[in-house]
């Protein structure tokens, strides 16, 4: 598996005005067991709607932190809003 990046800078940084870097693996292995995917004992799956809803309640929650920290510093901004994070479903 070879990759190949190619970045221009966008003056000229110390004589320096752009740069390749070359990845490069070989005898990569396939071979991969399974267990490692597997859900440990105890432990149980999360649907993604439920991960969802915690990180959205989790940013909802900051988001009203953070307005009452701006308006307790005397700096109320009353447009300040926060969006949720996650705005698509994730791939199984």
């Amino acid at each position: 598996m070879r990759s190949e990046l190619f970045t221009e800078a966008s003056g000229n940084v110390q004589g320096v005005k752009g740069a390749r870097v070359v990845v490069e693996m070989r005898d990569i292995t396939t071979n991969i067991d399974t267990s490692w995917f597997e859900v440990p004992v105890g432990f149980s799956k999360v649907p993604p709607e439920q991960v969802r809803q915690q990180i959205n309640a989790l940013t909802n929650m900051a988001g009203a932190l953070l307005k009452s920290l701006i308006a307790s510093s005397g700096q109320s901004s009353p447009t300040a809003t926060v969006s949720p994070a996650v705005t698509s479903s994730p791939s199984p």
